[in-house]
This record gives C-alpha cells, structure tokens and sequence, in this order.
C-alpha cells in the first residue's frame, strides 16, 4: 500500500520500481503500532525542522515531546530539544520550571553521553548567562497584594488550591497581576478562550505529583480543604 499515493495498492513489480531495487522475502514484514507512530511522529519531526517560523517551532517542540516519550534516552534529541528551549526564549522571568526542564535535559544528556560535555557546557554556560542578565535588567520587583494595582489578586502565597477543571491539588508559591508568559504559550494553552483571557491573576503553583504549572485565577482555581 501506497502511503503517499492516497493508498493506492502496488504489485511486486511497481514496488520493486518505486524503491528502486529487487523486492526480496526480507523487504517484507509485520509493522507494529510504535513503529508507525515512530514513522509518523518522524514526518513531524522533519516538517518542524523545515521551517524557521513560529508554527514549526511549535510542532517541533510537540514532535520532539512525542519521539522522546518513546526513546526518552536519544541524546542527539535531546540536544535538540534543550536548544529549542534556549532559542525560544523560555526562561524563568516567564517560569522558573521550564528553565529547570532545560537544566534537567542538559544533565540528562551528560548521564547518557559524556562525549557531549562540550555542547552540554555551552548550553549550561549560557542558559546560565541568561538568567543572570535578566536579572541584572529586571532587577528585584517586590510585589505586594496590598497595592491598589493587585487588588485583583485573591489568592496568596502558600495556600493549598484545587484545580476545577482538572482536580489536581496545588501550593501557590508565586503570582503575576496579568498572564506573563508570551504569545507562544498563550496561544498554545488557549489562554484567550477563557473568562478574562490573560488579563487576570495567574499563579505559579506546585502540583503534588511535584510538576510547576501557571494557572489561572478566575477559570481555574478554587480554595482547597
């Protein structure tokens, strides 16, 4: 069957010139479900690398999450992986847990390959560099809910929550007045669909599987017991 060709059956002899070469018994074999997602996740992977836009940014990052579900332990991914991070800008003025996600590639990398250490160091060295420049240009902020300009903020650091939607409890450890993260992450979460969109409280909360997520206030969170 003829997958790029609107799955047109081929005999023998069409195969044998589709692919150039003599079909023998050893060309011939039973695929199973991973390969063909392996097959398909791949196709993304190429497209997502194709293009140096917004959208395939976005399925590369998607593309790679899926391949590395299956083979978690490909080190030329994952480098690929960690440098996408790096080039998208995700760093810890936005959430200090994706920034953490990166380090923990990059540590990851230096475990199963110690060949990498060059390019793994690089990376460190100037994920590193980054987050102290932005400090040094956003300097400390002390934010305080008692200002008029956060009278919005009904939640404060420390209390447990409970997601409505998904059910998960959660800590807060951080807040912004407004959504903070950037396009990119607004869109991809469709932040705009919800009550108020982006011009809300979001908090930063602890989840107790021990994952960091950014939440809404008025759509999503809830006092729990």
């Amino acid at each position: 069957i003829d997958a790029f060709g609107k799955g047109k059956q081929l005999t023998v002899k069409e195969c044998e010139y589709l692919i150039g070469q003599h079909v023998t018994a050893a060309l011939y074999g039973v695929v199973n479900v991973k390969k063909v997602l392996q097959r398909m996740v791949g196709n993304l992977l190429s497209l997502g690398k194709r293009e140096g836009i917004d959208q395939s940014y976005q399925l590369l990052r998607d593309s790679l999450d899926l391949y590395l579900a299956m083979y978690p332990d490909q080190v030329q991914l994952l480098l690929l992986q960690a440098r996408l991070y790096f080039h998208l800008g995700i760093w810890p003025e936005k959430s200090f847990c994706l920034v953490l996600k990166v380090l923990d590639i990059l540590q990851h990398i230096q475990t199963l390959d110690p060949g990498q250490h060059g390019a793994v160091g690089y990376l460190v060295q100037h994920t590193l560099e980054h987050i102290e420049r932005k400090k040094e240009e956003v300097g400390v902020e002390v934010k305080l809910r008692s200002d008029e300009k956060h009278r919005d903020v009904c939640y404060s650091i420390g209390l447990i929550m409970k997601h409505k939607r998904y059910g998960y409890n959660c800590v807060i450890y951080g807040w912004d007045p407004t959504c903070m993260m950037g396009h990119e992450w607004i869109r991809n979460m469709n932040v705009h669909s919800l009550p108020h969109g982006h011009h809300q409280p979001f908090y930063n909360v602890l989840v107790e599987d021990g994952s960091c997520r950014y939440a809404a206030q008025g759509a999503a969170l809830a006092r729990g017991q």
